[in-house]
This record gives C-alpha cells, sequence and structure tokens, in this order.
C-alpha cells in the first residue's frame, strides 16, 4: 500500500507511427504498422498541508518530495525501400526513426533519488544563527600555546642558494617536503590568525551599533537563507555502437548502422529557508538593585558572546580539541556540536525551517552516420529528463533532532512563542 500522501499520474501521447511492408513481385505483400510513443511518469509525497491555516504564525509546512521523469523526441522522417523487384522479395518503410527508445519510459523504475537533506540543513543551520559571535576570540585565546610559526626566508634564501649552484645534486624531496609545511603553516595557522585579529578589530571598533542592532531585534523573526554552490556535471559517452534506430528495420533496408552518443548534463541545487528568534534578558525596572544587577550581568554576558565569543561551551571545547578540524573536513560533528550549544543558550529557536533541493539530469541521445536504402544519411535525438525536488521539515531546534529529546525548558520557550498550541507537540 502506497504511504498516506501518496499520488501519482501517467502521461502517454502517441508520438511517431510507420509502416514497415514486405513485398514479393511488384503486387503482393504484406505491411505492418509501428508505433513509437512518448510520455511521462510523476510520483509525489506529500503529508499534506493545512491551507486554512495560512497567515498564521504556526509553521504549517511539512516533508515533500516529487519525481518525475519524461522524454522528448525528435525523430526523423524516412521513406526507405530495397524496390520494387519484378521478382523476388523487397522491403519498404515509410515512418518516423528514433534513436534508442521506442516505448515511455517505465514507471517504476529510473526515478532519480533525493540526497540526505539532515547534513547540508544542519550546516546551514550553523551559517545562519543570528547568535553566532562576531568574533571567535575565546578560540583565539584557546590558541594562543600554538601562534603560527614565521616563514623561515634564510632557510629558503639557502635551498635557493643550492639550487642554483647544483641543480642536478639538489634535493628535491626534501625541499618539496619543506614547501609543503610552509603551505599548510600559511592555510591552518596564519590566514585564521590573521582573520581573528581582523574580526576582533572590527567588533571593537563598531561594538556600539552592532549591540544596538542586537538588543532591536532579540525577539523578533528574523528570517534567513543560506543557499550551497550550485553543482553541473556533463558527461559524453557512446550509449550505443552499430546503432539500427527504433523500430529496428530489416538489414537489406540498412546501408550502413549509426551510433548513438549520449550527452548527460545533472545539476544539482539546494538551499535553507529559516527563521529564528533569540531571548535577550531585560534590566528591572524596580527598586531590587541585586536583581537589576544580576540583569545587566546576564544582558553584558549576551553582548560578550555576540561580540567575542568568550562564553565557555561545548561548541568551543570542541573547537579546541585537538584534530576536531580534521574531522570537519569528512562529517557535520562540528555543527551539530554548534548548533546544539548554540540552541542551549539566549532562548533561540526556529520558529520554521526547511533545507530544499533540486537535482535533475538530462541524457541526450543523439543518432548518427545511419544510412537506409532509397534514403540516405539519417540524424534524430530524444533527451529523457529526469526530475526530484525534495523538502525537509526541521524542528524548532534542528535537522535530524527528535521532539522527545527535547527538555521542559525547550517545550516552554516552543509553547510560549506560539509555535504550538498542543502541550509537548509540534503538530499544528
Amino acid at each position: 500500500m502506497p504511504p498516506a500522501g501518496f499520488k501519482s499520474r501517467t502521461y502517454r501521447t502517441l508520438d511517431a507511427t510507420g509502416t514497415m511492408g514486405t513485398w514479393s513481385g511488384p503486387v503482393e505483400g504484406q505491411v505492418s504498422k509501428h508505433a513509437i510513443s512518448a510520455g511521462a511518469y510523476q510520483r509525489t509525497f506529500s503529508q499534506g498541508n493545512p491551507w486554512s491555516l495560512l497567515g498564521d504564525s504556526r509553521d504549517i509546512g511539512g516533508n515533500f518530495n516529487t519525481t518525475i521523469v519524461s522524454m522528448d523526441s525528435h525523430p526523423a522522417w524516412v521513406t526507405a525501400t530495397t524496390g520494387p523487384k519484378a521478382v523476388g522479395v523487397w522491403y519498404t518503410y515509410e515512418g518516423y526513426i528514433l534513436p534508442y527508445y521506442q516505448g515511455y519510459l517505465p514507471t517504476g523504475s529510473g526515478l532519480l533519488p533525493p540526497s540526505n537533506l539532515v547534513p547540508y540543513g544542519t550546516r546551514a543551520i550553523a551559517r545562519c544563527i543570528p547568535t553566532n559571535p562576531l568574533a571567535g576570540m575565546g578560540q583565539f585565546l584557546g590558541e594562543l600555546r600554538d601562534l603560527p610559526k614565521p616563514v623561515d626566508l634564510a632557510n629558503w634564501q639557502a635551498i635557493s642558494r643550492n639550487l642554483v649552484k647544483n641543480t642536478r645534486r639538489f634535493n628535491w624531496r626534501g625541499a618539496s617536503r619543506k614547501a609543503a609545511g610552509e603551505y599548510l603553516n600559511h592555510v591552518f595557522g596564519w590566514v585564521p590568525f590573521i582573520k581573528d585579529l581582523h574580526d576582533f578589530a572590527h567588533v571593537v571598533k563598531h561594538h556600539a551599533p552592532i549591540i544596538r542592532k542586537y538588543a532591536e531585534q532579540a525577539g523578533k523573526d528574523l528570517r534567513r537563507s543560506y543557499y550551497f554552490p550550485d553543482e553541473l556535471t556533463t558527461a559524453v559517452s557512446r550509449w550505443q555502437a552499430n546503432a539500427p534506430g527504433v523500430p529496428t528495420l530489416v538489414d537489406p533496408l540498412y546501408t550502413k548502422k549509426g551510433e548513438v552518443l549520449s550527452t548527460v548534463t545533472t545539476t544539482n541545487k539546494k538551499w535553507f529557508k529559516g527563521a529564528f528568534t533569540y531571548y535577550l534578558p531585560p534590566v528591572y525596572s524596580g527598586d531590587d538593585k541585586m536583581r537589576k544587577l544580576i540583569d545587566k550581568t546576564r544582558q553584558a554576558e549576551a553582548y560578550a558572546n555576540k561580540l567575542l565569543g568568550l562564553r565557555l561551551t561545548p561548541d568551543l571545547v570542541y573547537k579546541l580539541t585537538p584534530w576536531s578540524w580534521a574531522l570537519d573536513w569528512v562529517t557535520t560533528t562540528g555543527d551539530v556540536v554548534h548548533n546544539w550549544s548554540a540552541f542551549a543558550n539566549d532562548g533561540l529557536v526556529m520558529r520554521y525551517g526547511y533545507i530544499m533541493e533540486t537535482i535533475s539530469d538530462s541524457n541526450h541521445l543523439a543518432l548518427t552516420g545511419l544510412e537506409l536504402s532509397g534514403h540516405g544519411p539519417v540524424s534524430c535525438d530524444q533527451t529523457i529528463r529526469r526530475e526530484t525536488k525534495s523538502r525537509e521539515r526541521a524542528t524548532p531546534y534542528g535537522f535530524g533532532v527528535l521532539p522527545t529529546s527535547f527538555s521542559a525548558r525547550q517545550w516552554g520557550i516552543i509553547a510560549a512563542l506560539g509555535i504550538s498550541h498542543k502541550p509537548r507537540s509540534l503538530e499544528v
């Protein structure tokens, strides 16, 4: 049984026809008809959305996936014959020729599968969080014990002199290792070091408007977007050699078989859309001086973290762990820890968040080099297109996070913001 929200539809159109004749003598013969069809198949999974709640503050969207496969054909019209003959058998064909496919593509196979979007959504959230520190001074101070090494100019001058004096006996392997070390020292040492200093100087210079804007945006819905780089690939290959075209005719009608060339173009687009809100502790306006001092201290701590990133969190501990950067090259562990630390502070929550993808490929099949008796060269093409569109919904605290793991404090924030009107539930 298909899951709830499953829909499918099939389009089928008769695209081209042809007749094949087998003759014996000038008047006796048998004629058969050929049909070439094209069409499309689409399959959609959707939970359904309550359109009546449009304009409501709650998140009424959901997971969605639709995939379609279709074929466009540009056949060649041919009139081929080996006759007529007064005595003996001769053949005729009048109709369309296509490169490869005669029937439209099957409905259940060949559909383009979607990607696993959760890691991409996690990475996008990490880039969009409005409470992200503007300068990572906590990490900078923690790494001061490992300052980048200065470039050894004297050593490189000696290497250059040795290269000039004796090229044949020059130690190329040793020089390559030293060059690789200098490159890594530049990429992972000096570049981050200088960036941290630049960020710190920028924050110090512009701290007043930054704090003012941060205070003004507290409690508001802040919409954020993140677009991943588009992926585009093209591959050309021989799809079929000694190709007869479609339909396949009797051998005497062929003067020369052709070949089918395939050009496959694949595109992939991913992007994130979401709305965040965070909480900034207000300062008590009454006569209790101690309470007022505590509120000011909390607010100052929030400002300091936004400006300099000095708050001690699991994210900072992870970044100071040796080789954590190497783990982040192949996984999203750093983004997971970063998001978890951010959502645990400042009352940060997402009112909605979606990671979306459109992935498609186009296979262009071109028949060239085919020649038929009585007709000559034949060229035609057809294009098979596949496209899948997907949407993954986030919880208020990220992708891949189960609501059963929410704390009582997190459920309280969800209820206070009106994200859900049901106790401990994200259903609208």
